[in-house]
């Protein structure tokens, strides 16, 4: 995932998802961001960035990661480079959600996720989402 070296365009994203090469996505916006918008990439999971040396763990470490902040700044940018210190082949999204939200790549509501019975959020392991828009 070595698009422009540490980033990835939503457009490159969205012909990834739904492969076997298909990265874990990373809503990382924070709280007050996130909480403004009814709205999450396809596929992704919601970990917020300052609490990221709690679920960097989760990340199934054989899949790549792209994280997305708002617009692809310092969030997302600096969630990524961290992730990449701890040995993650991780990278973010150019552009964050409003680059997705511009290239009408499909979006789902927060809380529209199904879960897993008996299987909380908090105990699963991050992997790559195999369905795609």
């Amino acid at each position: 995932m070595d698009e422009g070296r540490f980033c990835i365009s939503a457009q490159s994203l969205y012909e990834r998802l739904g492969g076997p090469a298909a990265p874990i996505l990373v809503d990382v916006r924070r709280t007050p961001a996130f909480d403004a918008d009814e709205w999450m990439v396809v596929g992704a999971v919601r970990r917020p960035p300052e609490t990221i040396e709690r679920w960097q763990s989760d990340l199934a470490r054989e899949h790549p990661v792209v994280v997305y902040c708002a617009h692809g700044g310092e969030v997302s940018q600096g969630v990524a480079a961290s992730l990449r210190q701890l040995g993650v082949d991780a990278c973010y999204l150019d552009g964050g959600i409003g680059a997705w939200v511009e290239g009408r790549l499909p979006l789902r509501r927060k809380g529209a996720r199904p879960r897993k019975a008996g299987s909380p959020a908090s105990a699963r392991r991050l992997t790559a989402s195999p369905a795609r828009g």
